[in-house]
């Protein structure tokens, strides 16, 4: 009896340990984070490009449904390429330390937040509909970095063959370059790529 007793109590240490770990976990992927307000519903898909240091590609999750908590398949990340992802929500987070995203050529992001995030290093959104206080918020929130990072914006596509919605006036890219940010235009007038934008 003594021993069914004993056995029942080291059963219950372990699962109470296994859970507590659980939720450390949790909260470590949960404290970097980048959140996306889009013009969609459920059940449509957007397109995002992901990376990240290998040792850091672990932890990173997307909470398509934007319930806070991890559900399946929502860590089924691709990295180094681009891919579509079915949303559950208007407002998606992508959880972890990540260092390039790409949410380009969606047209629907109405808003990004990156301010949890001080490991990114390139932000691709261009040809999507963030302007005014939207585009304001978005270049406060990257993250302060110095000059030698290298992290840069590209923030819009002046030539873009599509419905370009994105506007980002020189007051809102001298915010990004006040924190070191390069801001750049995707494509330009002249037909070039990757030119440095000063603003509308």
């Amino acid at each position: 009896m003594k021993t069914t007793i004993k056995i029942l109590l080291a059963l219950t240490m372990i699962i109470a340990v296994s859970c507590n770990k659980d939720e450390e976990n949790n909260d470590v992927s949960k404290k970097y984070s980048m959140t996306i307000l889009t013009g969609m519903t459920a059940g449509h898909d957007i397109y995002l490009y992901i990376d990240a240091l290998i040792p850091d590609r672990e932890g990173i999750w997307i909470d398509l449904n934007n319930n806070g908590k991890k559900d399946n398949g929502e860590n089924n990340v691709k990295f180094g390429e681009g891919k579509r992802y079915e949303i559950g929500s208007s407002t998606i987070t992508i959880y972890g330390k990540v260092t390039i995203l790409d949410c380009s050529g969606n047209f629907v992001v109405k808003s990004l937040d990156v301010s949890k995030n001080p490991y990114l290093r390139n932000l691709y959104c261009y040809e999507n509909d963030i302007n005014g206080e939207a585009m304001t918020s978005l270049m406060m929130s990257l993250p302060q970095h110095k000059t030698e990072d290298n992290v840069k914006i590209w923030v819009i596509a002046t030539n873009s063959q599509y419905n370009e919605s994105n506007v980002c006036t020189e007051e809102q890219v001298n915010i990004a370059t006040d924190k070191n940010w390069a801001v750049f235009d995707y494509y330009n007038d002249d037909g070039e790529n990757d030119v440095p934008y000063a603003g509308s």
